[in-house]
């Protein structure tokens, strides 16, 4: 069975509890498919890369498919096509949605409620400029498992900012470490779009100096010198770059 997320962000727990880690999470619109149903929480895989956990039953439900991706970090959905009603909920950066019809500058979705159509783009609309997406980040708390602009993690960051270039990426550093682009040289020049690796760490290279990254050190996403992250992760970890990868496009 596949039910899609319908709430704003739908965490994905390490075991049944909501006190549990957040493994990962669910977008609004998003796809999750049932493997196991324990009643108030349902065990699945989360379909566009693969993850699993558990998920809380009410925050899921059957839904149409998406033809909208919100484009803005954060847009509101109204019970009514008018800014000045108060929000029914918030759809973070990249969340899918089902235009069913429009009025005026607001675009009615599927699940209720009206978005403004600026938030929002057909979903196989695509963002060429990784690095520039995720810089819109900047300033955005680190969540450890998060995915949405209210927080998120380093690999999170990364998997986003890909996605959003029609990129697909694992969830997680090491994986992406190993299956995104191409290996290169980490001592080579460096350039816009690089990914670099450090232990449990991602970076996305924002020219041959500066690297963005979500981080746990200042916990929030930070544009900053490559070389200052390397030394801090070094003298916490005792390793500084592990690796370098270019997509090449």
């Amino acid at each position: 069975m596949e039910l899609k997320a319908r709430r704003g962000i739908v965490p994905m727990r390490h075991r049944p509890d909501a006190a549990a880690e957040m493994v990962t999470e669910l977008l609004y619109g998003e796809t999750f498919h049932v493997e196991r149903d324990e009643g108030a929480w349902l065990f699945g895989t989360c379909s566009h890369d693969g993850y699993q956990g558990w998920c809380e039953a009410d925050r899921l439900a059957p839904g149409l498919a998406p033809s909208h991706r919100v484009t803005a970090l954060r847009a509101f959905v109204y019970p009514e096509p008018d800014f000045k009603r108060p929000p029914l909920r918030a759809i973070s950066f990249s969340g899918l949605v089902t235009a069913l019809g429009e009025r005026g500058a607001f675009v009615e979705i599927d699940g209720g409620g009206w978005m403004a159509a600026v938030a929002l783009a057909p979903i196989d609309t695509c963002a060429p400029d990784w690095t520039g997406t995720a810089l819109r980040f900047v300033g955005v708390p680190y969540l450890w498992g998060g995915r949405s602009s209210l927080g998120l993690d380093c690999s999170g960051l990364v998997q986003l900012a890909l996605a959003a270039a029609g990129i697909a990426a694992p969830r997680d550093s090491g994986d992406q470490s190993r299956e995104v682009g191409r290996p290169i040289d980490p001592g080579s020049r460096l350039q816009r779009g690089d990914l670099v690796f450090f232990p449990g760490h991602v970076a996305l290279m924002v020219n041959a100096v500066d690297c963005v990254n979500a981080s746990s050190d200042p916990m929030q996403v930070v544009e900053e010198p490559v070389v200052r992250l390397a030394t801090r992760l070094e003298q916490r970890e005792g390793q500084g770059v592990t690796g370098a990868r270019r997509i090449d496009q």
